[in-house]
């Protein structure tokens, strides 16, 4: 999933649980829970090959968009609630040390059990998974923009 569906949703979780101590983990968890998911990608494709398609950019621009939206939507809300939503995308942080790492040097990644289950349940990377990504996060920011309070 995209960076824009992982944080929005955990947003979302910490606004409508609204006590921190499940919030968190809830959203931490969500992580796993999207990923498993059908959604667009390019199955075994790295970031590099991934640049190739035109799809990809057109996903991109979600983040380049949603990102500051959530910001905006975010803005005066409990800290916590933006924990979740960074708590939401942190489990990808591996696949960047990944690229910088391993992937731009043509060596394969040494996974931990983890990161292992969590390149395992990304069997749904498809593009057509647009069509599942985009919906879901139209939701989600409707959602998060309805559960805000100003």
């Amino acid at each position: 999933m995209t960076t824009s569906n992982h944080i929005f949703t955990g947003a979302a979780i910490a606004l409508a649980v609204n006590q921190p101590v499940v919030a968190l983990p809830l959203a931490l968890l969500s992580h796993f829970v999207l990923d498993a998911l059908p959604h667009y990608g390019i199955d075994g494709a790295g970031y590099i090959e991934a640049a190739k398609y035109k799809l990809t950019y057109v996903m991109e621009s979600f983040n380049i968009v949603g990102i500051p939206l959530l910001v905006y939507l975010l803005w005066g809300q409990p800290w916590w609630v933006w924990l979740a939503a960074g708590l939401a995308i942190l489990p990808d942080i591996v696949w960047i040390y990944a690229y910088f790492t391993y992937e731009r040097y043509g060596k394969e990644m040494v996974q931990g059990p983890i990161t292992r289950m969590h390149s395992k349940i990304q069997w749904g990377e498809r593009h057509w998974g647009i069509l599942i990504e985009v919906p879901f996060l139209v939701c989600m920011v409707l959602l998060v923009a309805s559960l805000v309070t100003w």
